[in-house]
């Protein structure tokens, strides 16, 4: 930042020279110091060494000395001798002022949950709009993006989400202007915000009633300060680049694809003679090619530029600012523009403070947004980007692909996939954004405590988008409807706001302070919006100025006007700053609803008890430096609908030509004459509804906060719960009704959640600062109910009109908002899901097939038929996704060849392997410490005849139950209990992963009971077992953690410090000896002691644990297990938790991952497929046969492929099937009794004697060769 001094210090009569040194706490010089003459502009700053001299009006002046990091100190001018002035670091939050609607307060003085962002590390992020900078800085404060085009808004949801149907985001106030517009945020330059404050809870939201709900981001911005004017500039330039891109096929890869499924096209084209030249599959190594990622992407410059002017005395303040933003797009043709102008202006006189705030913002946003919807998902950009080819035939120029808009090798009539970089490039989006936000006020100190303010402001919003497609984009092009085509739409929105506010503060005898606020509020606002379209335009090198040559299209014209007259008071107490109590009340009547229910009420309450402030707390002050406990209650609305939604409204229907937005082309509730969509005339388009009224949300809430070592610690904890009634819901009607749905009041909804956040200050000096902040949050949302006698909502992801009509998510009562929705995929339908008739293939009797498709056949998506009515429909729809994988029969064969595998590794070891049930008691797992320091990972306990039982999450307490089984003695031990056990754990959906985490799962698991002499030397034992299995499988990447306890975090884990480092130490002695390198990993340990675990890197996602080995001294001891030793006493035996294999779920996909399927032949799930050359030649079947039963003796998984197809076809399918070995039976195997076999992955042919084979077979098996 470089300040130029632009006005000089006013001429005086007389001055006094003033000299000194400004020092920190260390008592060194502090360099840039501000030193200030109080209500003057006159002023300096101090020099390298921390030194002054300034000419002060008058030898009693007063100096005000602030630097950043340190409490601002005001003394008196000394000019008999230099001063010296010692600046204190100032690591306090307690006096931080947080805006909290219509006043400002300490945060000591707080009751209600109100977070504050950082706006320095804010503003270190080179944003376009501060919302973009917010992700994970505040707890319980959500920020999510659905794209990265720039200038594209963000969404705020405060403590999850309330509503089903409408608008989440909560209500943005800018210098106490209200606006519900979530695009508000871009209209401000970051660096003009002074301040960030959330208000979460509703003793704090309720002040702004209607419309608080949400939550309220209160945004302060910057005002002029005291002192000479300074003239400042900050800049940053940058650049963007996408570092990961989807993985996609090279030439190579995409011609092998082709070959193996259009082999006879393949040879004609790819793979042709040309001009002599036999190609080859090699032939597309390396070769010329696109990756259309790399076309469709670049490097994206931003750069941010802005100029403020600031200064003023006590009487006259002023901030003005000018900035520039230019963003380039990581997509081509992409960008975002932003010109801003600010100016206040703050004028002190006596009792009478004034503030004046201008703000206006021009944006232009550029290109078109890849997330787009559209008639057809296939028109979405990326769709093309990755189903484009990366190469052409040799007869073909490869520049063909991207001079041209289309691909001829592409059918056009039903596949929309059209060149990206040219549709891009010629795509023409231009979004236009004029803001002017004006606002102002008037104060008066009528009394003493007693002041009068008059708020009033007014915005402007102007919104303007062009779009023009030309005969070479995705829309405009020769395989569009609607040929070359183009749109304008204009909207404006004006809003003006006038609040009036009455507030008294006063204290009797410096103990009872009391606050009270009054007031009333007007808001109205006006909207408007026009867009017309045309097609078919013939001149398009005229571009938008053509619009008129073309065929009128869609044509939109509308306003609305909604108002809201508001009453509010807050009454705030406190005494002594150690018991707080605060009310508040607001009453607010809205144009949306009838007059029967035009008006809301919502009240609010709040306490706090500063405990700290107690005499009984002072001995502690040096440590806790402040401590408060905060409850509080209230009630929130939100009135998110539309303005005229409780009206009956009417529409002249016209055709919708060229509308593609919904496959219901025709407004709701409309039956045309004679199906002639021009007929209709004026017809009803919603059904009224005057008993609408306010969405209401109850909201409960504690909090904790604690200061420690003066505040350079800080600790809140808040935990709420939230229920919504009444929901403003778009509910569904019969179609009786002739509507499909209505603006209604049902349904409720429930938030319960927990949030912590800590701050730090670790170091600080003038030089340096290092602070450190942590905030985490836990929100679980529950649907209570919905409509009348509804039990479920659905919500259609619109993307493409062939699946509108398919709702993609539920909303059920029980369970959250927002779940997956749809059917079960099962894989492609098979041939032998068919008879075959010639060439046409009929689905066999009892296949189910769905319910709209006439044709089935083969390779088609296969979904499951839930309820087994041989109909997949709509009843066959579910919850997808929740972590309860299904195994198919080559998938449970894979299982259980992983389960055979370890058994029988594990015998040979000694271990004794069992069979637990899959339920327990609640007092066994209190037992185990399970339910104390894992209930949240298990699924609710159910109560069955007074007794309480849990699906187990993990076997160790019933391992433990059957070593109680009867006494042992030292020379039974080790004792190796093992199972592949079935667990259940309450995974959170977001972390479910397929059969890699689910919900429920098989693990390899084991217990060894074991004497402390023993333990090297089993744990050896296991550690050589992990290993010789990685062997078996190839595995050899792979990472050893010594996962040890959080001593700063000891309430997770088993309470016994002797027992853990006892258990550590050892842990750690034992793998140093055997030469394990490790990393060590603080907090990772489980609850009873520490583990080695062994972390695997899959192909795609986070590295996690494949296997692990548990050293616990504390399970053994709560279950009171004994063993007799050789001296005749009972000792407690020490206990190793380990699983080989892990989860055999996770493993299996860890495997797959890696093999990419190719499993070694005792592992496939088929080992051997049989086709024979001719399936209707007796004698070639009748051998086929034989071999099949002689591989089936030997315990070969073997398939007969018996289908009348062409041998190459199902050679070709085997090998997409990857089956180890694939046999072709003819004339000379049969006579010969050989068989003719190829290996998966080689070309050659290997011919063998068919006791020969079977041997080779058998033995490659069993000793796992292959």
């Amino acid at each position: 930042m470089i300040g130029i001094l632009l006005l000089s210090v006013p001429f005086v009569l007389a001055q006094v020279l003033v000299k000194g040194t400004v020092k920190d706490n260390l008592g060194e010089g502090v360099p840039g110091a501000s030193v200030q003459v109080k209500g003057t502009s006159q002023g300096t700053i101090t020099d390298l060494d921390g030194k002054f001299s300034l000419n002060i009006p008058q030898k009693n002046a007063t100096l005000v000395i602030s630097f950043i990091g340190y409490m601002t100190v005001e003394v008196k001018a000394d000019s008999q001798k230099p001063m010296v002035i010692t600046l204190k670091e100032d690591t306090k939050t307690l006096d931080e002022v947080v805006v909290v609607g219509y006043q400002e307060v300490r945060r000591r003085d707080l009751t209600g949950s109100v977070a504050k962002a950082n706006m320095t590390d804010v503003l270190t992020a080179p944003v376009a709009s501060f919302d973009q900078a917010l992700g994970g800085r505040i707890a319980g404060v959500n920020v999510t993006s659905g794209e990265g085009m720039p200038g594209g808004n963000m969404s705020i949801v405060i403590r999850g989400n309330n509503s089903l149907t409408q608008e989440n985001s909560p209500l943005f106030v800018i210098d106490g202007f209200p606006i519900e517009d979530s695009s508000a945020a871009s209209t401000l330059n970051p660096s003009d915000i002074e301040s960030l404050d959330f208000l979460k809870d509703a003793s704090a939201t309720a002040i702004y009633g209607a419309r608080g709900a949400n939550g309220v981001v209160i945004i302060t911005t910057k005002k002029g300060k005291v002192g000479r004017a300074q003239l400042s500039y900050d800049g940053s330039f940058g650049v963007q680049h996408v570092t990961r891109t989807i993985p996609m096929m090279d030439a190579y890869e995409f011609v092998k694809l082709q070959n193996e499924m259009y082999p006879t096209v393949v040879a004609g084209s790819y793979l042709m003679n040309y001009e002599g030249k036999q190609w080859t599959l090699d032939d597309y190594r390396n070769i010329e090619q696109y990756n259309w990622q790399d076309e469709i992407f670049k490097t994206a410059w931003q750069q941010n530029h802005t100029i403020r002017l600031a200064g003023g005395t006590e009487g006259v303040r002023y901030n003005a600012s000018l900035s520039y933003f230019d963003q380039d797009g990581t997509l081509i043709e992409t960008g975002y523009k932003r010109m801003q102008g600010r100016m206040n202006t703050v004028v002190r006189r006596g009792k009478l403070n004034m503030s004046l705030t201008t703000n206006y913002s021009r944006s232009i946003q550029t290109g078109s947004t890849p997330s787009s919807t559209s008639y057809s998902g296939m028109n979405n950009l990326f769709y093309s980007v990755w189903g484009y080819r990366p190469v052409t035939s040799p007869d073909t120029p490869l520049s063909f692909l991207m001079d041209s808009a289309t691909d001829n090798a592409v059918d056009s009539s039903n596949d929309y996939r059209f060149n990206p970089i040219k549709s891009q490039k010629n795509e023409y989006r231009k979004s236009y954004t004029n803001n002017l936000q004006m606002n102002g006020f008037a104060e008066y100190e009528v009394l003493k405590g007693l002041k009068l303010k008059v708020s009033a402001g007014y915005t402007y919003d102007s919104r303007k988008q062009d779009q023009f497609n030309n005969s070479n984009t995705r829309y405009g092009g020769p395989t569009s409807t609607d040929k070359v085509n183009a749109q304008v739409t204009r909207q404006e929105r004006l809003t003006w706001l006038n609040e009036n506010t009455l507030t008294y503060q006063t204290n009797i005898k410096k103990k009872h302070f009391l606050n009270v606020l009054g007031g009333i509020t007007f808001q109205n606002s006006d909207y408007e919006i026009y867009s017309f379209r045309t097609t078919h335009i013939p001149n398009e090198s005229l571009g938008m100025a053509g619009m008129s040559e073309g065929q009128a299209g869609t044509t939109t014209s509308a306003k609305s006007s909604w108002a809201m007259l508001s009453y509010l008071g807050r009454v705030t107490y406190n005494y002594m700053s150690k018991y707080y109590a605060t009310a508040s009340f607001r009453a607010d009547g809205s144009s949306k609803f009838n007059k029967a229910n035009r008006y809301g009420y919502f009240p609010s309450a709040s306490l706090a008890w500063s405990f700290t402030e107690e005499e009984f707390m002072k001995p502690l002050k040096s440590v806790l430096s402040s401590g408060k406990i905060r409850l509080s209650w209230g009630l929130t609305g939100n009135n998110r609908i539309g303005e005229y939604d409780y009206y009956a409204l009417l529409a002249v229907l016209k055709s919708r030509v060229g509308s593609y937005t919904s496959t219901n082309s025709l407004p709701s509730g409309v039956y045309p004459f004679d199906n002639d969509a021009t007929n209709a005339g004026v017809v009803p388009t919603s059904l009224p509804n005057k008993d609408l009224k306010w969405e209401t949300t109850e909201q409960w809430n504690a909090g904790l906060d604690l200061g420690f070592f003066d505040e350079r610690i800080g600790i809140t904890m808040d935990i709420y719960r939230k229920t919504t009634r009444d929901l403003l819901l778009d509910a569904s009607l019969p179609y009786s009704s002739g509507y499909y749905s209505a603006t209604k009041n049902i349904g409720k909804v429930r938030n319960d959640g927990l949030e912590l956040s800590l701050n730090t200050v670790n170091f600080q000096t003038r030089a340096f600062k290092w602070t450190t902040n942590f905030n985490i949050s836990f929100n679980k949302n529950e649907v209570l109910a919905l409509s009348e006698n509804q039990t479920a909502l659905l919500t259609a992801a619109q993307f493409d009109q062939n699946y509108n009509g398919q709702s993609s998510y539920i909303a059920k009562i029980g369970l959250p908002m927002g779940l997956m929705y749809g059917y079960v995929y099962e894989g492609t339908y098979k041939y032998d899901d068919f008879n075959k008739s010639g060439n046409s293939y009929s689905l066999k009797p009892g296949v189910a097939h769905y319910s709209t498709e006439t044709n089935t056949q083969p390779g088609m998506p296969k979904y499951a038929d839930l309820n087994g009515d041989g109909v997949v429909d709509s009843n066959d729809r579910t919850i997808i996704g929740r972590g309860l994988p299904m195994f198919l029969p080559k998938g449970y064969t894979i299982w259980q060849e992983l389960e055979n595998y370890i058994k029988d590794k594990e015998r040979k070891l000694g271990y004794l392997h069992v069979m637990t049930p899959c339920v327990g008691t609640v007092n066994l797992y209190k037992t185990s410490g399970h339910w104390d320091h894992y209930k949240e990972n298990m699924f609710p306990a159910m109560e069955v005849e007074g007794e309480s039982f849990v699906l187990r999450p993990m076997n160790c307490p019933h391992h433990m139950m059957i070593y109680a089984n009867r006494m042992h003695s030292y020379k039974d031990l080790p004792i190796r209990i093992g199972e592949i056990a079935h667990d259940f754990r309450f995974e959170a959906s977001g972390t479910l992963k397929g059969i890699e985490r689910g919900r429920h799962f098989c693990q390899n698991d084991a217990h060894l009971f074991v004497t402390p002499e023993q333990i090297k030397d089993e744990f050896t034992k296991v550690v050589d077992l992990i290993f010789s299995t990685y062997k078996d499988f190839g595995i050899t990447d792979y990472r050893c953690v010594l996962s040890l306890r959080d001593p700063e975090n000891k309430e997770k884990y088993h309470d016994d410090d002797e027992m853990w480092n006892k258990a550590e130490n050892g842990l750690r002695e034992v793998m140093n000896d055997l030469g394990i390198e490790y990393t060590e990993e603080i907090g990772e340990a489980a609850f009873y002691g520490p583990k080695l675990d062994v972390n695997v890197k899959p192909a795609v996602g986070n590295e996690y644990t494949l296997s692990t080995c548990q050293l616990d001294f504390c399970l053994p001891a709560k279950f009171n297990l004994s063993y007799i030793d050789k001296d005749g006493e009972k000792k407690t035996p020490v206990v190793l938790h380990r699983a080989i294999l892990g989860s055999l779920d996770r493993f299996m996909a860890y495997i797959l991952e890696e093999t990419k399927g190719n499993l070694p032949t005792w592992l496939a799930p088929v080992q051997v497929k049989v086709m024979p050359v001719k399936t209707d030649n007796e004698e070639i079947m009748a051998y086929a046969h034989e071999i099949c039963d002689a591989l089936e003796e030997k315990n070969v998984r073997v398939e007969l492929d018996d289908r009348a197809e062409k041998l190459g076809y199902r050679m070709r399918e085997g090998q997409i099937q990857k089956v180890p070995y694939l046999l072709v039976i003819g004339f000379n195997e049969q006579e010969n009794k050989t068989v003719s076999y190829r290996l998966h992955g080689e070309a050659d042919t290997t011919v063998l004697p068919l006791n020969e084979f079977v041997e080779k077979i058998e033995n490659e098996i069993k000793n796992k060769l292959r």
